[in-house]
């Protein structure tokens, strides 16, 4: 397992849907710890050392797994997994038949009109305000499918750009979301970022501080105090992933796989962020929501 922000639930949920089918499992483990430099030098020093004993080599996220498919030289099947655009990332040329012979995987990305549109029937927002990370692929691919669905959604979007390299970034956040509300947004849509995901509670209480509504990507954004996201389940994206491990070892071929994505996903709400606002959910949506949080 090649990682990029230690674990997450996908890892949870891959480990143990193996053990269900079965499998007594071995694991060697590399976290990047979100450093490119360390993941590099990982990959030319370790990684060739690791791999007469390995049958997969599993890889979190875009940054990762792009760099093991390009620079890994694997002898073993790669598994990528909550990568947001497998395609736009050159890691399969279809979701639906990839016709990889050497890779297959899951992506995290629930249909961005989706995701929008389920957060405008309950926010009613014209105005949507985007964390841009200038080091984070994702960021820029979603602001840009942002900026496609903008006017037939009736929304415009507007990007912040966040600095990783800020020496204060509780400051650096106060500052942005000062400018976010002087141009009267009120609603921060937070993105499938790991290095904005590693800081989610200074992120989340600055969003709040500003008395802000917040759309995640991410379901782990609205467990920890977001207000609500239509997003994968990491955990269930593990556990695909793990089925598709078992069809390869009981013979499927690897280019009859195709990427496991999160279909709809799930509508999330955070029950204490909810209460500091006055909203109403659509009876269409009742149905659709799984609350976060006590009563």
């Amino acid at each position: 397992m090649i990682l990029w922000r230690g674990e997450t639930p996908a890892e949870q949920g891959f480990k143990d849907k193996l053990e269900e089918h079965g499998y007594q499992l071995l694991l060697k483990q590399f976290n990047a710890k979100q450093n490119r430099q360390a993941l590099s030098f990982f990959i030319r020093t370790e990684l060739l050392s690791w791999s007469h004993q390995l049958d997969y080599v599993y890889t979190y996220g875009t940054t990762v797994s792009t760099l093991i498919k390009e620079f890994g030289n694997l002898q073993q099947p790669q598994l990528f997994v909550v990568v947001t655009d497998p395609v736009q990332a050159k890691l399969v040329s279809n979701l639906d038949q990839p016709k990889a012979i050497d890779l297959f995987g899951s992506t995290n990305q629930v249909p961005t009109p989706l995701q929008i549109s389920q957060a405008k029937q309950i926010l009613h927002f014209n105005k949507i305000a985007f964390l841009y990370n200038p080091r984070e692929n994702n960021s820029e691919h979603l602001l840009e499918r942002l900026r496609q669905i903008q006017q037939e959604l009736n929304f415009e979007v507007f990007s912040y750009r966040i600095n990783p390299e800020s020496s204060n970034f509780k400051q650096h956040l106060y500052r942005v979301m000062s400018q976010i509300t002087k141009d009267q947004v009120n609603t921060v849509f937070l993105p499938s970022d790991s290095f904005l995901i590693s800081q989610r509670a200074a992120l989340i209480e600055t969003i709040n501080a500003f008395e802000m509504q917040s759309v995640a990507a991410v379901d782990i954004f609205v467990s920890d105090g977001a207000l609500l996201g239509t997003t994968a389940i990491y955990y269930e994206l593990g556990e695909q992933l793990a089925n598709h491990v078992h069809q390869h070892q009981q013979g499927t071929a690897i280019s009859k796989l195709n990427v496991v994505r999160p279909g709809q996903g799930q509508l999330l709400i955070n029950r204490s962020a909810w209460q500091r606002f006055s909203l109403t959910l659509p009876d269409d949506l009742k149905s659709k929501v799984k609350w976060i949080g006590t009563q």
